[in-house]
């Protein structure tokens, strides 16, 4: 029995997994599914389970949605896909999918559907070879016009094509939610490396050089993006203030002035955070830096892909909610006009809300609301938030409680 919700308010984002039903391409989506949900911000379902979750499975807020198939759904195409705002159809082709009238059939009519409304939703698909890939390039001139990502170009090693498909279906999730938030061709993830010089200086060029290689990541590095010229303090909280924030805790970082000013300042702009805890010691000094809340990552072995889908997995919900406002806005539950609203992106700190209120000004006849993601804030601080919302005449709410004014 499907998840009913209200009409005019969709899920967020679906993945769909389509495999045949032969051992290596089942064994592939199980991985691919495994990886994504230890990882992705969200829930999956294994292979073979009902196409929709248990009635009354909660399928509101900043959640991904994720199901895998062995034969296509049995909803017809273009419903499935316009069931949650964006979907995106990984199908992993090998020679049983493309023999599979019916599966190619419902993917064909997929590509026909992303013409609809351009760039809402996405279809990966992931040839085996090149044999393969040229099938299905000439099933349908819908197939066929439509980028492919290919098995082998995942890189050299077999070993390490799985995590690699793992990190491009997590991009391309990624940039169809970002897409109409920014409504920017070519908007890029972009991430800003935080580290101590003094020890931290191998590491980030390390981490630096790998995130190089992903080309669809834009990367801040202070020693090459701030131009020669430029107020390098303006340069470093603009880069901090529009970024995905990655802390190299190395043991000096929580000493060193500028360390501690860009943690203040993801702070205050309340933008997403990774701490990757590269301290050597076993006791550790208390710090007033607030990276309690945020993922924290260790590697010990050397594993930099590790700290890359922590940073994916942080992007995702964060865009994940922005894209929720953006529906609430769009459906008039919040205003419309872009100085009436504050968004921050992750729970905030007084200081982050203080900087919201400040941003909105005095109060004004216009309602005003500052936005956060679920779940709301503690009792205590929560109270002294709405206070200060208050105090600017604006109204301090999470997604689901803005819901929750307007449900019948």
């Amino acid at each position: 029995m499907p998840v009913t919700t209200t009409p005019s308010f969709r899920p967020p984002l679906r993945l769909a997994i389509l495999s045949s039903g032969e051992s290596q391409g089942v064994l592939r989506a199980r991985e691919l599914e495994k990886t994504l949900n230890g990882t992705a911000a969200g829930i999956g379902w294994d292979v073979g389970q009902p196409e929709s979750p248990e009635p009354g499975e909660e399928m509101l807020g900043e959640k991904l949605e994720m199901r895998v198939f062995r034969q296509p759904p049995q909803q017809p195409a273009a419903e499935f896909l316009d069931a949650t705002l964006h979907t995106v159809v990984v199908a992993l082709v090998d020679d049983a999918l493309l023999k599979q009238a019916e599966a190619m059939e419902w993917l064909t009519i997929c590509g026909r559907h992303l013409d609809k409304e351009p760039r809402r939703h996405t279809l990966l698909s992931v040839p085996f070879n090149d044999d393969i890939q040229a099938r299905w390039l000439a099933s349908s001139p819908e197939l066929g016009r439509v980028q492919t990502l290919p098995w082998t170009s995942l890189g050299p090693e077999p070993a390490g094509r799985q995590d690699q498909l793992a990190l491009q279906t997590l991009h391309r999730l990624i940039r169809t939610v970002a897409r109409p938030i920014f409504q920017e061709y070519g908007w890029k993830l972009r991430t800003f490396l935080s580290h101590a010089k003094l020890d931290g200086l191998q590491l980030a060029q390390s981490l630096r050089h790998f995130l190089d290689q992903q080309r669809w990541l834009e990367n801040f590095y202070d020693a090459r993006d701030v131009e020669a010229g430029s107020d390098w303090q303006d340069e470093l909280r603009d880069g901090v203030a529009h970024s995905v924030l990655v802390v190299l805790r190395t043991d000096a970082y929580d000493r060193r002035l500028w360390c501690r000013q860009e943690v203040r300042w993801a702070d205050t702009f309340a933008v997403p955070r990774v701490v990757v805890d590269a301290r050597s010691g076993l006791v550790h000094p208390g710090s007033d830096l607030s990276m309690e809340s945020c993922p924290t990552v260790r590697v010990p072995d050397g594993n930099l892909g590790r700290i890359l889908f922590a940073l994916l997995q942080t992007a995702m919900r964060s865009l994940l909610f922005q894209r929720r406002v953006l529906e609430l806005r769009q459906l008039d539950h919040l205003p419309r006009e872009i100085e009436d609203i504050r968004t921050l992106q992750v729970s905030p700190s007084i200081d982050a809300l203080a900087h919201a209120c400040a941003a909105l000004g005095p109060p004004a006849a216009n309602p005003r609301f500052v936005i956060y993601p679920d779940p709301p804030l503690r009792p205590g601080l929560r109270d002294a938030a709405e206070a200060l919302a208050r105090s600017v005449g604006a109204r301090l709410l999470t997604p689901q409680q803005v819901l929750a004014e307007v449900s019948p």
